[in-house]
């Protein structure tokens, strides 16, 4: 996720959409075999990375 290439932050965006097993929330970890196997159901620091790496890819900065 430290990646400058948007081709690669795409690809990543990607892959963890397709990761959240139907739930629309990422998980801390899940099954490379089985997205539907994943360990806590609730993760708002890893949902908050998730977020900020879309604000990224879209170049949405916010000031603080």
């Amino acid at each position: 996720m430290t990646t400058e290439d948007k081709t690669e932050k795409k690809r990543i965006l990607d892959l963890l959409v397709n990761c959240d097993a139907g739930t629309h929330l990422m998980h801390e970890g899940f099954d490379v075999n089985d997205p539907n196997a994943y360990t806590r159901e609730w993760f708002s620091w890893a949902n908050m990375m998730f977020c900020e790496l879309v604000m990224d890819y879209f170049d949405i900065r916010v000031e603080k």
